[in-house]
């Protein structure tokens, strides 16, 4: 679980983001633009999968498996009405992803025994 100190910290960056238009609401999901983050995920994770299995380096699948996560997190903040910038955009994109899809997928994906 996410310490609450990081998730208010991610909370006040995204105020932050938006405001300096770092990260901008998106009036509405553009078909092509979502599947432009969801073709290079699964490229990402193709390419993951072919080094990984080829045994060819360890380091670059966890690469292109990290970059597999940041396109999809940056197509479902997309799909929530958020587009991220170019600048600093894998540290908002993960404040972002805390800060309005944490509870989402706590809700949905995380199961409690």
């Amino acid at each position: 679980m996410i310490e609450q100190k990081r998730i208010d910290e991610a909370k006040v960056n995204v105020k932050s983001y938006l405001a300096e238009g770092l990260m901008k609401k998106a009036p509405s999901p553009e078909q092509e633009i979502m599947q432009v983050f969801i073709k290079n995920a699964r490229e990402s994770l193709r390419v993951a999968e072919l080094l990984f299995k080829g045994n060819y380096s360890d380091l670059w699948a966890i690469v292109c498996s990290y970059y597999a996560m940041y396109y999809i997190a940056n197509a479902a903040l997309y799909n929530m009405g958020y587009k991220i910038g170019d600048k600093i955009s894998h540290k908002i994109t993960a404040d972002a992803l805390i800060a309005f899809a944490r509870k989402k997928l706590e809700d949905s994906l995380i199961t409690y025994v």
